[in-house]
């Protein structure tokens, strides 16, 4: 009967119709990388592969600087202009000019330091053409399409750019000299999918580019620091644990932990598009009242979270099939990692409510306190633990950071709801 009910509910429809578009967005931005891994490291080599997920986690870096959590903040605006033309347009138009004046500032930074540091001059065309990625991503228009609920109309152009970007590597990665054209290779999907997400935006919500003063930038630079700082701190935790494990070990070793961390990240994703799904609709229960807000996470966010934790038991129980898909020969360090990372997906997804109401409350600077705080105990966890246990201790240095941001954003949910701990999950 109940699931007769939420059938037969045009928001659950919705819901599911925009899950199953950003799903397959989402899914193929991740899977198409995934499914050709195993092709680039037998061309790369697992050293060479190393220094690509090395690479990465810069190049994750400046995407997080650039997104500015307009990803967030500006999703969030849209879903409360009830899509009115002007205001969309004056959104939209701040949102673009200041991520690409970000990017170029970032881009000007990464080249000063290749030019001031000789050490690391080697690796110059392996970061530049890896900076395509920092642009495309400032082009994309997720955060508009998932305020507006319509995530079908950049469904087929990202498949499409992720297709190019499989036969591109398939085609032109031959030998561990061409490990430099694999994120540039990315990069160039996404510059496509976002130049072809903007005009589609412009044509469909009859938008016009209004050219933001000086004032206006500034004030949206200065209005968003606290989420911005917030998603670098965020994107610390997840990524600099290769820069330290490398610092500590080799590129083989780091590797062989990026396999572990691409399944574990693999599910991640799809927590991700849970949370873009139902941010805009939580943005407008906030400002219901408290009872409509507890009533559609226990219809949309136990049945998740469940789901979820099966899988994390699958991943405990059975690493082999999983890790195996990816490489082949000795695969125990990797398997003895994806088993201790294996929950922390589900750890992830039981403070995604918390995250979410804190944010549509503007609670910036509980937000900013949890995740900068967490980011400085990954820090400190991974200078005690992976300099004594190497590659394991990187993995108990993941799962236990993400306890302590998962403990913090509940309590500052507590704190501002006026609850008892465990009502949003139960």
């Amino acid at each position: 009967m109940l699931s007769s009910w939420l059938m037969n509910s045009t928001e659950t429809k919705r819901l599911l119709a925009n899950f199953f578009s950003l799903g397959l967005v989402q899914g193929t931005n991740f899977l198409v990388p995934i499914l050709i891994i195993p092709y680039v490291i037998g061309k790369i080599g697992a050293d060479g592969f190393g220094e690509v997920a090395v690479a990465q986690v810069f190049i994750m870096f400046f995407i997080n600087v650039t997104d500015y959590g307009f990803n967030l903040t500006a999703t969030r605006d849209v879903s409360r202009s009830e899509m009115e033309p002007s205001t969309v347009s004056k959104i939209l138009s701040v949102v673009l000019i200041t991520r690409l004046l970000i990017a170029a500032l970032l881009f000007s930074c990464m080249l000063a330091t290749f030019w001031l540091v000789p050490s690391v001059r080697e690796y110059t065309a392996l970061y530049v053409l890896g900076f395509t990625a920092v642009v495309g991503q400032g082009l994309l228009l997720n955060w508009l399409f998932q305020g507006a609920e319509q995530m079908k109309f950049i469904t087929y152009v990202s498949l499409f750019s992720r297709v190019v970007f499989a036969l591109l590597v398939l085609v032109y990665i031959k030998s561990p000299g061409d490990g430099i054209y694999y994120m540039f290779f990315m990069g160039l999907g996404n510059i496509l999918a976002g130049v072809v997400s903007v005009i589609i935006a412009i044509r469909l919500f009859k938008l016009s580019f209004i050219m933001p003063s000086r004032r206006e930038v500034v004030k949206e630079l200065y209005g968003g620091w606290h989420i911005m700082a917030s998603n670098v701190a965020t994107s610390s935790y997840m990524y600099v644990n290769v820069f330290f494990l490398r610092l500590f070990t080799n590129d083989t070793v780091v590797g062989y932990y990026s396999v572990a961390d691409k399944v574990v990240q693999a599910v991640r994703q799809l927590l991700s598009v849970y949370f873009n799904v139902i941010y805009p609709k939580v943005c407008q229960y906030v400002q219901k009242t408290r009872v409509e807000l507890y009533q559609f996470f226990k219809r949309f966010f136990f049945p998740f979270q469940v789901a979820i934790l099966l899988g994390c038991i699958f991943l405990l129980c059975w690493p082999s099939p999983v890790v195996g898909y990816f490489m082949k020969g000795d695969t125990r360090l990797p398997e003895e990692c994806l088993q201790i990372m294996a929950f922390v997906p589900w750890l992830v997804c039981l403070n995604i409510p918390s995250y979410q109401v804190l944010l549509a409350n503007n609670e910036k600077r509980s937000l900013m306190f949890v995740f900068i705080s967490g980011a400085l105990f990954n820090v400190v966890l991974n200078i005690a633990l992976t300099g004594l246990y190497g590659i394991y201790g990187t993995c108990f240095t993941v799962l236990i950071t993400e306890v302590y941001i998962t403990a913090g954003l509940v309590y500052f949910y507590n704190k501002k709801m006026h609850t008892k701990p465990g009502v949003w999950i139960f």
